[in-house]
Formats: structure tokens, C-alpha cells, sequence
């Protein structure tokens, strides 16, 4: 098919340019007037037979109308629009309805007026719809469309166009009431020509790229046929008697089907009763046009401007309705016939729009030159093209969820209906779609305490009790949308955690909601249960940085609203996991946790160090009183300075002047700043500014050097120590990126 498609496009001579336009067109053009009278049929059955020479004649007129204004505004080159299914069947329905509710004292001309009237409003209607759509580039709305269920959309059609090829070819529709009729010798020999013919078409186009060998077949098969019943002796008239050519009704071909002065004895409250209909087939019919614009995507591989499709079927309809013909839009076969043949071109339209007014103009003569089996076959041929791609190739290429939502839509837009097809495959994508959901992981990272801390420069006691209790403290940052069915997952794997981890149980679970884009209401009713298990269990649930919806949504189903609610809330993650650090290191050793000072000499005294040691060490050190305020370091400033925290807390910012400077860490009792600088001897690279009242301690490369010339080894065990201090932090780093890597 590509390779078809592709060989158009290539640069062609002139003539042979406009011969593939000319064929393409009378092909395609002969078996739209085909369709047209068949539409005809379908509305104007029943009771309404006896309108059936106009409706055919609005048929027609309506085809050339749409196939010329979309042919020649489409972002797709060889696009045919012509009246659809779901738009005959609702205008079928619209018009049965009128007809019905008609006084029994209506005229002939009342009734027809009437009728008329209605398709024509009910088409305006639709293009105007479609038309808009385009025009505000709302398209893209209509699109988002799961591709389960346009491959559904696209395999029932291919079933559809199946059935219809041999209804084409033998002039029955097939089912079991007809099967003695399609059992009949002339229906077989169709139904055998119609099959031989898409074989040859098939194997054709798969074993050779060039366009002229599909317009070879066609004409070879029609000159064998005659030729066969020249030899068979029989005559055109006794064919046409078996139905082997189309038959066109006897009776004048009425265009335009009315007078301005007849719009006068139509019944316009009756049209308004309708509204309801009308309504639904302007959303329908919008859905399909999206669904059969991604279905030519797909078979012509190109990319069309969705919005311009519509903007092109939206004004060709409305144009049609406004001559009091039928809407229709892109069609799928006719398109990929037309642009097989080698009408990928503006002027394919035209050309289509050109082959229906001759037929509605001279009628059947036109359609005696070619048999219906080869209209039929052709049909049978893109039918195989489509059940193959999307019913056979689709098996190995989807997931069996999808392959089934497929194979639903299919067997129910061609058993029960079109629009039924159209409604089980949306709501049958969207179950499957709720369902794969569910099983995305909200969770984009887990961590734990052990590796993951605040930002806060903690002492070497708090990092070692972290470290062994850390895992108590369960990190879970959540991403995307959470809805009832990936809520309830993401509890019942909290609860399996704590049933797990009976002998390490949990104390804080953190739930940082940054990455989140909404929460679903229905899923509140997990959060109340992952909120009873929180009291349950014994733990805390902390939720960080939740957006506003999310946080309205949880309030209003009464998550946090207890007096005894286990859960807590934080602006952000860091200010989380720092309360929870306080409460756990408080838990396990509330002295450390009240701690409010940490001796520098006691961090430096162990086995190798002792306190005579130590004493020497402060000596080289000097002693700093800050208040609240100050600037114990300016970013982006020389300086040969660490300094050891005794006392009160200080902040670490990046960036210069308040409006600017971002607080990234916090430094506590026990801790040390500027040790890069010291080591690497390059400008500061943050600020640190006291928070609460501190003592810290001095230590520059002078003072080092001086030690090293007076005491050597107290020299050599302080790089010794801060070798050790500095790995520690690079471990806890280099677990954490393990973790997040993993």
C-alpha cells in the first residue's frame, strides 16, 4: 500500500499524470454514483419509494457537492468525501420520522416538502457543527480518541465494506432470508468474478509498484466480460435484466428537488421535533469524521491537519444541506481506492463530483460500460486490505485487552448497528484505558530515611542513629493522576508493607504529592483507608507539597479532619522529613534530640585522640559569637576559613540579595560549613547566615599550617578525621543515587 502511495508522489510525466487523475476519478467516481443511488434507496425506502428519483437525484448532487469542496480543501492530496453511513442512517431515522408524524391529509408535495426540508436542516446542521469545530482549531478535541478502539472502527469497517462488496456485486444484501436468492447461478458467477477480480487486484498491487496496472485490470475485466457474453450470446439487455449493471429507477431525475415557494408548505414544527436527533448525529457524526480521518492517516500514511478536515467536510456539508442534500464527509474507502489508482491530487474531487452529475444527468447509459462485480471486487479489495491490517496483523502487534476491544467493536458496529459500534468501542476504549491505568505505578521514587535526609547538615550522631533506624521513615514521591483504581493499588501495597515488615515496622510514611496533576474524587474513599491504617498501625502519614485540588479534594472527603488523625501536612518535603527526623531521633534517643549543643573537642576525641589532643586543637582554633543575622559566610567570596558548630543553627543559601537567595540547607549542633572552599581554595559557593544565636569555631589554612609545623601528627589526624567525615557524606550520597538509580 505504501509503496503505492509512495510511487504518486514521485515525478511523473504530465499525461500520465492526468490519466491516473481521469481513471482514478472514474473508478471512484462510478461507485460513489453507486453508493448514491443505494443511499437514496435507504432513505427513501418503504412508504417513501415513491420520492425515490429525487432522493437520487439529491444524492448525486449531494456526492459531487462533497467530493469537489473536500477534494479541493483537504490537507490530504486524493481525499473523496461522499454521504456516510452514520450520516444516511440518521437522516434515514429523521426522515421516517417526519413521514410518520405527517397529517394524513398532507399532499404529495407537502409531504416531500417536509421531508426534504428536515434532511436539509439536519445537514446544514452538521456542517455547520463540523464546520465551527475546524474553524476554532476544537479538532484535537474530538481526537483523543484510544487507538484500540479506531482500529476497531476500522476492522468493522472493513467487515461492513466486506458484506457490502458482495451486496455490490450480486445486488442482494447478504443474510440468512436471502441466502436462497444469493444461492441463485448469476448471484454465484458475481460473487466468483467479484472474488477473482480482488485477487488479481491484490496480487497486483503487492508484487508491483506501478499505478497503471489497477486501471489495466479494470479495463481488461470489463472487455472480457462483454466479450464473454458476446460469446455466451448473451445480450446487454438480458445482463441488465440479471442486475450485472446498476439500474437506475425509471422517472425524470428532479434537481433541484424544490422552489423556493415550496419551503412554504413544509411542516417546520414537525422539523423542530427533531431537534434531539439532529443534535445527536452533529456529535456522532463529529466522532466519525475523526475516527475516519485517522483511518486515511493510517492507510495512506500520510499526516493530516485535523482541523482543516473538518473546516473542508464542515462547509461541503453545509453547502449540500443548503441545496437540500445529504452531509457526509471523508470517506475511507473511496479515499484509499481513489488515491490507489493514482488520484492523489485536488482535482480527484472534481473529477468524482464530475462522473455523478453525468449519471444524474444521462442516467443509466454511463453505467452499462462496467459490471457491478468489478465495483464489488474493488470494494472486496480495500475490505481485505483493512480486515488484514487491523484484524490479523493487530494480533501480534497489540496487547489481548486491546485485540479484544477490536474485535467487540467490530462485531458490534456490523450485528447490532453503527452508532452502537461507535458507543461500545468508546466506552469499551475507555474501561480498558481506566483499566491499564491502574496499573501504572503513582509511585515515581521510594526512599528511606537511612539514605534520604533533609536538607539540614546533621551531626555525625543523628546521621549514625539514622542510619540504623532510618528505614523507619518511608519516602514515596507520586507522580500523575491519581484515580480510584490507582489508589486503591497504591494502598493495598502500603498495607502489604506493613504486614511485612512486622519486626521493622514503619513510623512515617511521606507522601511528596509535588509531581501529582489532580486527584479523582471517588479515590478519596482510599485515603480514608490508608488513613485508618495509619491509626491502625501506629504510624504517621505525612503528605508534602500538595496541590491545591488534590488538597481540596482530600479535605472535603475528610481526610486530616480528625482531632486524632495520625495525618500531618508540610508546605514541602524537606520541612516533612525534618519533623519526622526530630520525632524518630526524639523516639529512639531523646537526649541526642535535646541536645542543643555539641563540644567541638568532643568531636574530635576517640581511641587515637585524646583529650590533651583536643585541648591543643582548640588553640589553633578561634571562637565565634553570632546573633541572629549575621553573615558568617558571603557567597562568591574568597576565603581560607571552615568553621565547626557548637551552638544555635545557620542557614545555607544560594544566589545574592534576598529577593534572589533560596534556602537550600540548614546547619545544626555538631556540624561543620565551608569545607570546600577550605580544601579546594575556590570562592564560596553559598551563603551562610546565622538563624538562631550560635557559637562555631574558627579554623583557617593559617592556623592549619601552624599546626602542622608545631604538631604534626594533631595535623595529620585532623585531615585523618575530616577524611573520614567527608566519606561518610559521600557514602550517604553515593546510597542515595544507588537507590534512586535502582
Amino acid at each position: 500500500m505504501t509503496e503505492i502511495i509512495a510511487g504518486s508522489e514521485t515525478k511523473s510525466s504530465l499525461p500520465l499524470s492526468i490519466l491516473h487523475t481521469v481513471v482514478a476519478g472514474l473508478v471512484t467516481g462510478l461507485l460513489a454514483a453507486v453508493f448514491a443511488v443505494s443511499d437514496a434507496a435507504f432513505i427513501f425506502s418503504g412508504s417513501l419509494s415513491r420520492f425515490l428519483p429525487v432522493g437520487i437525484a439529491i444524492a448525486l448532487a449531494s456526492t459531487s457537492i462533497l467530493a469537489a469542496i473536500t477534494g479541493l480543501v483537504s490537507s490530504i492530496r486524493g481525499v473523496i468525501a461522499v454521504p456516510q453511513e452514520v450520516t444516511i442512517a440518521s437522516l434515514a431515522t429523521i426522515a421516517a420520522a417526519v413521514a410518520l408524524a405527517l397529517p394524513f391529509s398532507a399532499t404529495e408535495q407537502q409531504k416531500l416538502a417536509t421531508i426534504i426540508c428536515a434532511i436539509a436542516v439536519a445537514s446544514a446542521a452538521t456542517g455547520l457543527f463540523l464546520f465551527l469545530l475546524g474553524r476554532f482549531r476544537l479538532g484535537e478535541l474530538i481526537r483523543f480518541v484510544p487507538v484500540p478502539v479506531i482500529a476497531g472502527f476500522l476492522a468493522g469497517i472493513g467487515c461492513m465494506i466486506l458484506i457490502g462488496s458482495f451486496g455490490v456485486s450480486t445486488g442482494v444484501t447478504p443474510s440468512m432470508d436471502a441466502m436462497h436468492s444469493l444461492l441463485k447461478p448469476h448471484a454465484i458467477a458475481k460473487s466468483l468474478f467479484a472474488m477473482a477480480f480482488a485477487g488479481c487486484v491484490w496480487f497486483t498491487t503487492a508484487n508491483s509498484r506501478t499505478l497503471i496496472a489497477v486501471p489495466i485490470i479494470i479495463v481488461l475485466s470489463a472487455v472480457l466480460f462483454h466479450a464473454f457474453g458476446q460469446i455466451s450470446g448473451y445480450s446487454i439487455a438480458e445482463l441488465s435484466a440479471e442486475a450485472w449493471f446498476p439500474a437506475i429507477p425509471e422517472g425524470e431525475l428532479h434537481w433541484p428537488p424544490l422552489d423556493l415557494s415550496d419551503l412554504a408548505q413544509a411542516d417546520w414544527g414537525l422539523i423542530a421535533a427533531q431537534s434531539f436527533t439532529i443534535a445527536t448525529m452533529m456529535l456522532i457524526t463529529a466522532m466519525a469524521v475523526s475516527m475516519n480521518i485517522s483511518g486515511i492517516e493510517l492507510g495512506a500514511d500520510k499526516d493530516a491537519d485535523i482541523d482543516r478536515e473538518f473546516t473542508a467536510s464542515g462547509a461541503a456539508s453545509l453547502v449540500a444541506g443548503a441545496c437540500g442534500g445529504l452531509a457526509g464527509f471523508q470517506g475511507i474507502a473511496p479515499s484509499l481506492l481513489n488515491i490507489r489508482l493514482g488520484g492523489a491530487n485536488r482535482y480527484a474531487g472534481v473529477a468524482v463530483a464530475i462522473v455523478c452529475v453525468t449519471v444524474m444527468l444521462f442516467g443509466a447509459d454511463l453505467l452499462m460500460l462496467v459490471p457491478m462485480p468489478v465495483f464489488g471486487g474493488l470494494l472486496l479489495w480495500v475490505a481485505l486490505t483493512l480486515i488484514k491490517q487491523w484484524l490479523v496483523d493487530s494480533f501480534r502487534q497489540l496487547t489481548g485487552g486491546e485485540y479484544a476491544v477490536i474485535l467487540l467493536m467490530a462485531l458490534v458496529l456490523n450485528a447490532v448497528g453503527f452508532v452502537e459500534g461507535l458507543i461500545t468501542g468508546l466506552v469499551a476504549g475507555l474501561v480498558l484505558f481506566a483499566i491499564d491505568y491502574s496499573k501504572t505505578d503513582i509511585v515515581k521514587t521510594r526512599l528511606t530515611g537511612e539514605t534520604f535526609h533533609s536538607k539540614r547538615t546533621l551531626s555525625e550522631d543523628w546521621r549514625a542513629l539514622l542510619r540504623e533506624h532510618g528505614s523507619s521513615i518511608v519516602v514515596l514521591r507520586l507522580q500523575g493522576f491519581i484515580f480510584f483504581g490507582t489508589a486503591y493499588q497504591f494502598v493495598e501495597r502500603i498495607r502489604k508493607y506493613v504486614q511485612d515488615n512486622t519486626d521493622n515496622p514503619m513510623r512515617f510514611l511521606i507522601l511528596d504529592m509535588q509531581r501529582t496533576s489532580g486527584l479523582d474524587s471517588s479515590a478519596t474513599a482510599s485515603f480514608v483507608k490508608l488513613e485508618q491504617l495509619a491509626s491502625a498501625s501506629r504510624f504517621k502519614l505525612v503528605l508534602t507539597d500538595v496541590p491545591t485540588q488534590v488538597s481540596e479534594t482530600l479535605q472535603g472527603g475528610g481526610i486530616g479532619q480528625s482531632a486524632l488523625t495520625p495525618v500531618r501536612q508540610f508546605s514541602d518535603l524537606d520541612h516533612g522529613l525534618s519533623w519526622c527526623e526530630e520525632k524518630l531521633v526524639y523516639r529512639i534517643s531523646p537526649a541526642l534530640a535535646e541536645t542543643s549543643a555539641v563540644s567541638v573537642r568532643d568531636r574530635f576525641v576517640d581511641s587515637l585522640f585524646d583529650e590533651n589532643a583536643a585541648q591543643i586543637m582548640l588553640k589553633y582554633m578561634r571562637q565565634l559569637d553570632l546573633k541572629q543575622g549575621d553573615v558568617l559566610i558571603e557567597q562568591d567570596t574568597e576565603s581560607q576559613d571552615m568553621y565547626f558548630i557548637e551552638s544555635g543553627k545557620l542557614a545555607v543559601y544560594l544566589g545574592k540579595g534576598e529577593a534572589h537567595s533560596i534556602r537550600v540547607n540548614s546547619a545544626e549542633p555538631g556540624s561543620f560549613v565551608g569545607e570546600i572552599s577550605f580544601y579546594l581554595g575556590q570562592q564560596r559557593t553559598a551563603s551562610v547566615i546565622c538563624e538562631k544565636p550560635a557559637r562555631v569555631w574558627q579554623f583557617s589554612h593559617d592556623n592549619l599550617e601552624a599546626l602542622r609545623k608545631e604538631h604534626p601528627e594533631i595535623a595529620s589526624y585532623f585531615h585523618q578525621r575530616m577524611a573520614v567525615m567527608l566519606a561518610d557524606r559521600l557514602s550517604a550520597t553515593t546510597r542515595l543515587v544507588q537507590h534512586l538509580v535502582d
